[in-house]
């Protein structure tokens, strides 16, 4: 889910000017998809944010899609079945999400925000032409 959740954001990121290099054996384009995540990012979050997002999201995600490494062998499949704790035999263990939920927020928020932003630019140049 976090992955899919951080992929949301390469669409926008796609938008950030950044310079790109020309790859030496083929004269193609090389694009840094995470640099320009980090400069969307960036824009709305503070730098540590932003460096922690890319850090410990983004690269998850990439390993994910690209190498098929997943961070956790168990997935939620829509039942839960509590555990009783084996040290008192009567509470509830509950297990570690691994849904970052300040993620969903993160995300939205620049969503959000860099939409408008564009809207806002577009109809500022509207108005003066």
């Amino acid at each position: 889910v976090n992955s899919i959740v951080i992929s949301a954001l390469e669409p926008l990121a796609a938008l950030e000017n950044v310079p790109t290099s020309v790859c030496e054996k083929c004269g193609a384009d090389i694009y840094s998809v995470v640099k320009k995540i980090k400069m969307l990012l960036e824009r709305y979050l503070t730098p540590n944010l932003a460096k922690y997002i890319v850090e410990e999201y983004y690269s998850k995600r990439s390993k994910f899609f690209h190498e098929g490494i997943r961070e956790s062998e168990e997935y939620y499949t829509g039942i839960s079945w509590p555990q009783i704790n084996e040290t008192d035999g009567r509470s509830i263990l509950m297990p570690q999400s691994l849904i970052a939920f300040n993620l969903f927020d993160w995300v939205s928020l620049i969503i959000r925000k860099r939409i408008f932003d564009i809207i806002e630019c577009h109809v500022s140049h509207v108005e003066i032409h």
